[in-house]
């Protein structure tokens, strides 16, 4: 059975997100589900600190205050822990987090326009807008492949391809203190690196620099550019 929700429906969520970036995803979802369902604590620990980063960015990009996502992520976790034993694709954990979020977030807009006055907009739709479940999938791998990398790919990463600036080479080689003709070949071990793990995941088995999933920029990222000269 699950662990008692004492501790775990009260979630915190910037406790969980610092235990994710401390704690490399090694155990496959299957695994912790299964010790979740055993009653093993550490595994319901180790399921909301990986998914913390997804849950609580879908809820912003849905249009959420930081504190009303902070709300709502409890309500996932609640969510989550009821549905764990009744879950058929452990293997897709990612899909069912993030179709469970947009729901959440989809109820919790729909209640503030009702409160608002805006009651016409409230009652356009029954359901939450149908988003690809696979996207989450894609989103949650390319995040876990992100924080396998070193401190210094991820930096350099992030620079290139999913900051709102747009930053050119020089500029970014005095950010990260290299030379700049060290980016080329630093950056293209890194893609390897990521695409590595992107595959080991079952994600993109094929792709050129940069290798980035083709749902990114529809979550809000910058799609792939090159860095000014």
């Amino acid at each position: 059975m699950l662990p008692p929700p004492v501790g775990c429906l009260r979630s915190d969520l910037d406790a969980d997100r610092r235990r994710r970036s401390r704690s490399p995803p090694l155990i496959r979802d299957a695994d912790l589900v299964e010790r979740c369902l055993e009653g093993e604590s550490a595994a319901w620990s180790a399921i909301l600190a990986r998914y913390a980063d997804l849950t609580y960015s879908l809820l912003r990009r849905s249009g959420l205050s930081d504190a009303a996502a902070q709300d709502a992520y409890q309500d996932v976790a609640v969510l989550l822990w009821k549905g764990l034993p009744k879950l058929r694709a452990v293997d897709r954990l990612a899909s069912w987090i993030g179709t469970t979020t947009r729901r959440v977030a989809w109820k919790l807009r729909q209640q503030e326009r009702t409160r608002t006055g805006h009651e016409s907009a409230a009652r356009r739709s029954d359901e939450a807008p149908a988003a690809d479940p696979r996207s989450y999938d894609e989103e949650q791998a390319l995040r876990e492949a992100l924080a396998e990398l070193g401190t210094r790919c991820r930096e350099l990463l992030s620079l290139l391809f999913f900051q709102s600036s747009d930053l050119s080479y020089d500029e970014i080689a005095a950010r990260l203190g290299v030379p700049r003709g060290s980016l080329g070949p630093t950056r293209q071990r890194c893609m390897d690196s990521l695409r590595e793990g992107l595959e080991s995941r079952g994600i993109l088995s094929d792709v050129s620099d940069p290798a980035v999933p083709p749902s990114a920029e529809a979550k809000g990222r910058r799609g792939p550019r090159t860095p000014r000269p």
